[in-house]
């Protein structure tokens, strides 16, 4: 199996998953778990969990607001 930094170039068939031996198979499941976690984590700003949970409370905060605005009488700007 080829160095742990160099990138996935393609999907290995079955039949060259059942060549590898228990460590480069390790080493390939290893590869792809790394690259899906940092692609989910890049996607989602998961690691900045203060910074996602304020913009939730901020939405919801501008949603409530809107909504009491509107069962208090107001109306929506129309666009000409």
């Amino acid at each position: 199996m080829k160095n742990e930094t160099e990138p996935i170039t393609r999907p290995l068939s079955e039949k060259e998953l059942k060549k590898l031996s228990n460590e480069e198979f390790d080493q390939y499941c290893s590869k792809i778990i790394k690259k899906l976690c940092k692609s989910v984590a890049d996607d989602l700003d998961f690691y900045d969990y203060p910074k996602t949970i304020q913009k939730y409370k901020d939405e919801e905060s501008y949603l409530k607001d809107f909504e009491d605005d509107l069962t208090r009488g107001g109306t929506l700007n129309e666009v000409n």
